[in-house]
């Protein structure tokens, strides 16, 4: 075992396989892999996690199709560049018009903002928006300040 979560309660060293099978339903936590000298930062992404919109019980979707590449989301703590895969089969049907929810729709029944609704590579949680929200408001803290705040957290080499 040699991987652990920042975010989890007990952050325990695990297997990779583990690792990701845990993490189905945080996709956004960080995670760091031991080196052999020192815990590196990896990203869920890149250990083999797929987000699967419309599925939240996290089964895998038949008519699944794939989601841009660099895919990003901005979080609580830090920029996370995430695979997903959109929803193409009945889950995906609004009960009351009958038709398929939009890219955009599946991000928000994920509680993630796009930045766009025509194609989407992009998203805010709606945490770090309310967050944000908060502290513009009480602490009179910039835009650019904050982004630069999520950064840090992200890759604090500088």
């Amino acid at each position: 075992p040699t991987f652990r979560c920042l975010d989890c309660f007990f952050g325990a060293l695990v297997c990779q396989d583990c690792c990701v099978e845990s993490h189905k339903s945080d996709p956004l936590h960080r995670i760091q892999v031991w080196n052999g000298t020192y815990f590196e930062r990896v990203s869920l992404r890149r250990l083999g996690l797929v987000v699967q919109l419309d599925h939240p019980d996290g089964s895998e979707c038949e008519n699944s199709y794939r989601g841009p590449s660099k895919f990003v989301v901005v979080h609580l703590n830090g920029i996370h560049r995430v695979q997903l895969n959109y929803c193409g089969c009945s889950r995906s049907f609004s009960t009351t018009t009958g038709l398929q929810h939009l890219k955009w729709e599946q991000l928000m029944r994920m509680r993630w903002f796009p930045g766009t609704h025509s194609r989407p590579n992009t998203a805010c949680t709606y945490q770090m928006l309310e967050q944000f929200h908060i502290l513009t408001l009480s602490g009179k803290i910039t835009t650019y300040d904050y982004y630069r705040g999520l950064e840090r957290l992200t890759d604090n080499t500088g």
